[in-house]
């Protein structure tokens, strides 16, 4: 990345009926990070955090081989679907912004690159200390 242009990803975790973490990251086109530990993590709140600017192109790199911006918004139910996790992705890169929120459960079909995504951003910023 030469030049600087608009980068924000966002990642998003809840569960409707409070079994499992609930959290929000946003990463920035610097890597500033910030996350907020919502429900059932290790780490409550907001933190800051910083990444790599090639992290952040990793990222925006691996969006791109997955098709991110030619996916579908919605996958799952996300009313019936409570006791699942439901993720959320939103990406804004050049000219193209798109959020994708899909519930993570063996009987809803997906695509599983989206859940490679939300690993790779998870590893970026080192989730497994927080939640």
């Amino acid at each position: 990345m030469n030049q600087i242009s608009l980068i924000k990803i966002t990642l998003e975790q809840q569960w409707i009926d409070n079994n499992g973490p609930s959290y929000f990251i946003s990463i920035d086109e610097e890597g500033n990070v910030e996350y907020i530990g919502i429900n059932n993590v290790k780490t409550q709140g907001r933190q800051e955090l910083k990444v790599s600017a090639n992290e952040v192109k990793d990222i925006i790199d691996e969006a791109e081989i997955i098709y991110f911006f030619s996916l579908r918004q919605v996958y799952g139910d996300l009313i019936n679907f409570s006791n699942s996790p439901q993720i959320s992705i939103l990406i804004i890169y050049e000219n193209k912004c798109k959020r994708i929120t899909y519930v993570k459960n063996n009987t809803v079909r997906f695509p599983r690159s989206l859940a490679m995504l939300e690993t790779k951003i998870g590893n970026v910023i080192g989730i497994t200390k927080l939640i």
